[in-house]
């Protein structure tokens, strides 16, 4: 009865999110990913999108779904996909396209004409086309990996600088942003909340989860790489299910192993330059999660005491679980490209 609860308030709210969001084109992906590799005195520049995209240069419907290869063969796409992107003070090269499975990378090289110190990626001409896409820029120096940062249409220039050597307080800064502002990561919290909602010693259980998902996301940032779009999706189904299973077996074993799974696939995922700064890194996400977790916790602890154990069982798990197993399904499909 529980999981049935939870999985009818999961689909609920897809449903609603699916609304909300217009009914997105399944033919387009809403999350492009870029990758600007910063040189002395040019970007290399990668963007990644679905052949949904690129209709207009090949002269099809806005609903068609072309194959990849299509895409690839055109002359026009190219061109096309650069106009999205325009670097101050820098002159864009000739672009070209490649597949990458059934999406399609479109790269060119911005030449600048001075060394850069600063260079602003302007997106204006990408929400142009349309307001509700999200590019994921990965800005970074060659040969390093660097935090992903979302570009959306209220904010449409981003501003990279030449990269040294992140400090230490570089890393615990960014660490603690990537928790506190990314749906995921939130909802990570929210579904290690509700697996000890009816422990015995909530704080010290929640502490512990959360320790052991900090630990192993730092082993998974320095010793595992896996492409970013394959562990957002493996993460993002990973609390869908930790949610669900929370209010499958309120009290239940395993969830210590769980929880570092957890971060061991999120760390795969993540930028690392070995395994101090990927300590240093982890290090503040946990600052970020621990302060999530003490702001949610003690509301959370309040309803369980208003509507005891089994009102508990019977709405704050399957209802909590629901909307997080919503938000983390809905971020995997985005993640995906399927939205």
């Amino acid at each position: 009865m529980v999981v049935a609860r939870a999985l009818a308030v999961l689909v609920v709210g897809l449903a609603g999110l699916a609304g909300l969001a217009g009914v997105a084109r399944a033919h387009q992906s809403s999350v492009k990913y870029v990758d600007v590799t910063v040189h002395e005195r040019s970007l290399d520049i990668a963007f990644t999108v679905a052949p949904g995209d690129v209709t207009a240069p090949l002269g099809l419907p806005a609903d068609a779904n072309p194959p990849v290869e299509r895409a690839v063969a055109s002359t026009a796409v190219p061109a096309y996909v650069a106009r999205w992107l325009d670097v101050e003070g820098c002159a864009r090269g000739p672009a070209a396209a490649r597949a990458d499975g059934t999406f399609l990378i479109v790269a060119w090289t911005a030449a600048c004409g001075a060394p850069i110190e600063r260079a602003a990626l302007d997106f204006r001409r990408f929400f142009d086309v349309d307001r509700r896409h999200e590019a994921i820029v990965t800005a970074h120096a060659p040969g390093q990996r660097a935090e992903p940062v979302a570009v959306r249409a209220a904010q449409p220039i981003l501003v990279v600088r030449a990269f040294d050597a992140p400090t230490p307080a570089d890393l615990l800064a960014d660490g603690a942003r990537h928790a506190l502002t990314r749906a995921e990561d939130l909802a990570l919290v929210a579904a290690l909340l509700l697996a000890v909602a009816l422990a015995r010693r909530r704080v010290r259980a929640a502490a512990v989860l959360l320790v052991l998902y900090i630990a192993g996301h730092a082993i998974g940032a320095a010793a595992i790489a896996l492409p970013a779009r394959l562990a957002g999706v493996m993460f993002a189904l990973a609390v869908a299910y930790a949610a669900i299973d929370a209010a499958a077996r309120p009290v239940a074993r395993g969830r210590a192993a769980l929880a570092g799974v957890l971060g061991l696939v999120h760390g795969a995922g993540m930028p690392a330059a070995g395994l101090a700064d990927a300590a240093v890194a982890s290090c503040g996400i946990a600052c970020g999660a621990f302060a999530a977790a003490a702001v949610a916790l003690p509301g959370l602890v309040l309803l369980i005491r208003r509507l005891g154990p089994d009102g508990a069982r019977r709405r704050v798990l399957p209802i909590g679980a629901g909307v997080v197993a919503a938000v983390a399904v809905v971020q995997a499909l985005r993640v995906a490209g399927a939205m």
